[in-house]
């Protein structure tokens, strides 16, 4: 069975929904080319315009290195329609999408813009934490980095481009008690990524 949601003037991919059976399984899935790419250019540059400060260095009450700048989004405010409507939009196709493994309704309460300048260092392996859950959601918008899934002492690449959609599975969905330990490095062009997920407590 497919899934194909509109909202305004945004057009959502048609989804398929074994998608979610793949974020139960792997933790993680990707959806390609998510936004077309008139519509990613204005929300960029509605998400240039955002006040950002450097991200805390510590996350989860530990010691773990992040480094990038981040600004929050109020989804209550009108400063930023673009950008909410977008972020209504991926709620409620992954709320369709996903039902059947989620434990609970989820809402995206945290939801923040990203900026990794070269110079930043990105994150280090981490898990969101227990506190997330339902799924965890990015949507990148400009920038090159590398973005890698910390299995079995390895690390594999999860290619990533503009425009694209990366869902992971956080506390609650499935088998799932948290997101798979992940990392972002090597930022080699200044990256625009929407950071969306449901804190339940």
């Amino acid at each position: 069975m497919f899934l194909c949601f509109y909202r305004g003037e945004y057009v959502m991919k048609i989804i398929h929904r074994s998608v979610a059976s793949e974020i139960e399984r792997r933790g993680i899935t990707v959806m390609s080319g998510f936004l077309q790419d008139t519509e990613r250019v204005s929300l960029l540059e509605e998400a240039m315009q955002m006040q950002m400060s450097p991200a805390p260095r510590v996350i989860n009450s530990r010691p773990v290195t992040q480094d990038f700048d981040m600004g929050f989004i109020d989804r209550q405010s009108k400063s930023y329609p673009r950008s909410i409507a977008l972020i209504d939009d991926v709620e409620k196709t992954l709320t369709d999408v996903c039902c059947e493994y989620l434990e609970d309704e989820f809402i995206f309460n945290n939801c923040v813009v990203q900026r990794y300048k070269t110079s930043h260092q990105g994150i280090l392996p981490h898990k969101d934490g227990v506190a997330y859950g339902g799924v965890v959601a990015n949507v990148v918008l400009q920038g090159m980095g590398k973005f890698f899934l910390c299995e079995g002492g390895g690390f594999q690449e999860i290619p990533l481009w503009p425009g694209d959609l990366v869902v992971m599975a956080a506390n609650g969905y499935g088998r799932w008690d948290n997101t798979p330990l992940h990392t972002i490095s090597d930022i080699s062009d200044e990256r625009f990524i929407y950071g969306l997920r449901w804190r339940r407590v």
